[in-house]
């Protein structure tokens, strides 16, 4: 195998390109830290591929080609990327919306063959941001109240389906990184989406709430949650543009109703 360019680096992980002794495109994806949190981030993307390959799902994924303690050897999926940001900051033309919106939505069809990991409850996930002064507690209150009306119901979801993690190729897109896939409240994908493309693309907003007009609590739930996430991922920097304006609303969709 040879070692190519690199793609991307953090403080977690090492991505490079590659090639097969064939030829063949990969991705090498080495993890470089022990940080519990994304060892198990890693074991679960590695599941996850697992149950692709026993119940192949109807959308495109990359192929675990190798394995090892550290190392993930990817068939490498053609295509580029939806933005080299994690926020949209452009309106995307509709043949593009279309193909996000497909993809998005096909992942919510796929079943895992057995059971998969579960991932952080709802409400342990509201308390602790409420805890970080994240949530008022009229807000902790209602979050909890939907929780409980939406019951044990959960689809998969990528987990993880912002703007670098979609490929564009050939009129489709495809989802990749895979480490925070798993069963969740439905329409977790959409929010995911919704407050890292919605303020820049006011046309993948409105595709959006389309998709969730019949899953409006969970949206909320998700969102709010969401929108918590961000907020701490940015803290100390310069917060993306929009942000407040997706609180806004969410906080209008919190309401009664």
């Amino acid at each position: 195998m040879r070692v190519g360019e690199l793609l991307h680096r953090t403080d977690k992980s090492v991505v490079r390109a590659g090639t097969t002794t064939a030829g063949a495109p990969v991705v090498i994806k080495t993890i470089t830290t022990d940080d519990p949190y994304w060892v198990r981030c890693r074991s679960r993307e590695l599941a996850v591929h697992a149950a692709f390959a026993e119940r192949p799902p109807g959308f495109r994924v990359p192929e675990v080609l190798f394995a090892g303690e550290r190392t993930t050897v990817f068939a490498r999926l053609p295509g580029a990327r939806l933005h080299d940001r994690r926020h949209l900051d452009a309106d995307l033309p509709p043949a593009t919306v279309a193909a996000v919106r497909a993809a998005v939505a096909a992942v919510a069809t796929w079943t895992p063959p057995g059971d998969t990991e579960r991932l952080p409850d709802p409400h342990d996930t509201i308390e602790a941001e409420h805890a970080a002064g994240l949530l008022s507690e009229p807000e902790r209150g209602e979050l909890h109240r939907l929780v409980e009306r939406l019951g044990p119901a959960r689809v998969f979801a990528h987990g993880d389906p912002i703007p670098t993690n979609v490929l564009l190729h050939d009129g489709g897109a495809a989802l990749v990184d895979w480490e925070l896939a798993g069963p969740r409240l439905p329409g977790y994908d959409w929010a995911v989406l919704f407050v890292t493309g919605a303020t820049g693309s006011p046309s993948l907003a409105a595709a959006i709430l389309a998709e969730t007009a019949a899953l409006r609590e969970a949206f909320t739930v998700n969102l709010g949650l969401l929108l918590c996430r961000e907020i701490r991922i940015h803290r100390g920097l310069p917060g993306p543009a929009g942000l407040d304006a997706i609180r806004d609303r969410w906080r209008h969709l919190l309401g009664p109703g």
